[in-house]
């Protein structure tokens, strides 16, 4: 779908009211006692600035999940809900020191930010006001009444409280950190918090809901970089984007209670079109369509065509779904694989994009919260399916969405495989005379109906069964030593999804490339030769090895017995992305 801000007008009213709804809140709540909620052993409380306790209960009024305090005589004391805005964000500072909380796990420490502090006003100047930043409030007070409704289904009372309900009423937070990287990141730990009269640090129990992170000479915010100066001298405005992709990583992770899927532990990089593997373009795919979808609504919006070229595509649903695509150069119809397709985290951005933007799906961003909150799914396949167990009135339409956007490439390498033959029939049709044209005409409705009719049997089966990802494996790694890695680590490639390039990279190939003599038709030996017959290997294969044995039938002709000596110089390892869910850190891989 392309963007058009001209889609819009018909809501304007609407926005506008919820803007003054947003703003009005807090000025409401002042009237209120002050204070905070808190959390304790009988369920939850509302403390007042003179220490005083009332009992807090969690109920809907007027079908908005809401905590209310009240006295002994039941008047209430003080409201809390999910409304944020600009005035809910909390600036804080990093400090160089770490503490060790109740349950024994080093924290950082992280001070109030001095209202008149230079960073605060910087960064308060380069979002206050922009339409990107406030529809982003108001998409997160949706996400988080959302996640409010499904808790207070789950739990009626506020004795057995759910322990994230706190979490999920909290102020934002953005820390200004004066090391350790210049990009904005997300954090989704908890951290002690010194306040701001002395004293000793409080535990800040944040996990779910997490920080983010703006360094202090953020090249976003700095005067002579092109990322905060057009070339006419213009400001660009695009701070608004790393604050609004890691503020989807903060919604995301609020869904999931703090437990987002596990990484491959190896995997330290990633980028718009790399193919690492599923958990992490979930994640990073997710934080991507959040960025482009509220970034229409940025008074920068038309600046983009000065963005980073990576970044810039992002922006734009129709370049982007070209990522689909083995190729971004030479158009020739051949699509990613199904691994690559949902390991690639710009592709999952799109499609998100295309379930969330699409016309006939109600309610997309609350039913989004809801899967992401009972399904915690590990992969973009794993979203679909839950979305379709959770909501099953949808699930012709969400099935076809995601497979059409896909080319059924994870259920079948047979039918991306036709729409590739279309693709070459019809560009040779469109060059063809006379004859061969009438020849090539045929052909292409011959195709035509083969891909419609293989296409119609795999949707009416994946309804059938709920089942989106039969070629679609676990992952096979092979793990190495990087001797260019600062910290020692190992390095990581994924077999199922690795480039030509990415393979070339592995140490040893040159070597087994010449100890079994593998050679091409010029009869020279090197790595590319062995990188090549692998990538030959997985399209026999159906494009994925489901298991290290699967790897050594497609490698048969290797020379005798090069196949398992391969396996084993190679030090691969089936199976080790993991589909269950531990508590996630955040940190430098959310980085922007």
């Amino acid at each position: 779908m392309k963007f058009s801000r001209a889609r819009f007008p018909a809501a304007a009213f609407k926005t506008v009211a919820g803007i003054l709804f947003v703003l009005l809140v807090p000025i409401l709540s002042q009237a209120q006692a002050a204070g905070t909620f808190q959390r304790n052993a009988g369920g939850y409380v509302f403390v007042d600035e003179s220490g005083v306790s009332f009992p807090a209960t969690f109920e809907p009024v007027d079908g908005v999940a809401r905590m209310i305090a009240r006295d002994e005589s039941g008047i209430t004391v003080a409201v809390q809900d999910v409304t944020t805005s600009l005035d809910r964000v909390r600036f804080l500072v990093a400090t160089e020191t770490e503490t060790e909380a109740p349950d024994g796990v080093q924290l950082p420490v992280y001070e109030v930010l001095a209202s008149d502090a230079p960073a605060r006003e910087k960064i308060l100047e380069a979002i206050n006001g922009d339409g990107a930043i406030e529809r982003l409030f108001e998409t997160i007070t949706l996400a988080r009444q959302a996640k409010l409704n499904q808790l207070y289904a789950e739990f009626s009372s506020s004795e057995g409280a759910y322990p994230f309900v706190e979490q999920v009423t909290r102020p934002l937070y953005i820390v200004v950190r004066t090391r350790g990287g210049i990009g904005v990141s997300y954090s989704g730990t908890g951290f002690l918090l010194k306040n701001e009269v002395g004293g000793q640090p409080v535990l800040v129990d944040n996990r779910g809901v997490g920080a983010v992170f703006v360094p202090s000479e953020c090249p976003w915010l700095e005067p002579g970089s092109p990322l905060f100066q057009l070339p006419d001298g213009r400001e660009s405005g695009f701070f608004v984007l790393p604050v609004v992709h890691e503020f989807g990583h903060q919604v995301m992770d609020m869904a999931y209670d703090g437990f987002q899927p596990e990484e491959h532990s190896e995997v330290d990089c990633h980028a718009t079109n790399s193919a690492t593997e599923p958990a992490l373009a979930l994640k990073e795919g997710w934080a991507e369509f959040f960025e482009a979808y509220l970034f229409v609504h940025s008074d920068h919006f038309d600046n983009r065509r000065h963005l980073p070229l990576e970044v810039e595509l992002r922006q734009d649903r129709a370049r982007e779904m070209r990522l689909i695509y083995a190729s971004l150069g030479k158009k020739t119809g051949e699509v990613k694989t199904g691994e690559q397709l949902i390991s690639t985290e710009g592709v999952v951005s799109g499609l998100f994009y295309n379930i969330l933007s699409h016309r006939k799906v109600d309610r997309a961003m609350e039913k989004s919260i809801s899967v992401f909150h009972h399904g915690r799914p590990s992969s973009y396949v794993g979203f679909v399916e839950s979305w379709v167990e959770l909501y099953p009135a949808d699930r012709n339409l969400i099935t076809r969405i995601f497979l059409e956007s896909t080319r059924y490439a994870t259920l079948s390498p047979e039918v991306p495989e036709i729409y590739r033959q279309v693709y070459q029939v019809k560009l040779a049709y469109v060059k063809a005379t006379g004859a061969e044209k009438e020849a090539l005409r045929q052909e292409y409705n011959r195709l035509r109906r083969a891909y419609a009719d293989t296409k119609e049997a795999l949707f009416n089966e994946a309804t059938r069964t709920g089942r989106l990802s039969a070629v679609v494996s676990g992952g096979l790694w092979v793990q190495f030593p990087d001797p260019g890695d600062l910290h020692g680590r190992d390095r990581a490639v994924n077999l199922n999804v690795a480039s030509l390039e990415e393979l070339v990279n592995v140490p040893g190939l040159r070597q087994i490339a010449e100890q079994f003599e593998i050679r091409d038709s010029a009869g020279f030996i090197d790595e590319y030769i062995v990188a090549d017959r692998i990538l030959e290997a997985r399209g026999r294969a159906g494009g994925t090895f489901n298991r290290v044995s699967s790897l050594v039938d497609a490698l048969q002709n290797l020379p005798e017995g090069a196949a398992k000596a391969l396996v084993a110089a190679l030090d691969i390892h089936e199976g080790d992305i993991r589909a269950e869910a531990r508590p996630y850190s955040g940190g430098a891989d959310d980085q922007y």
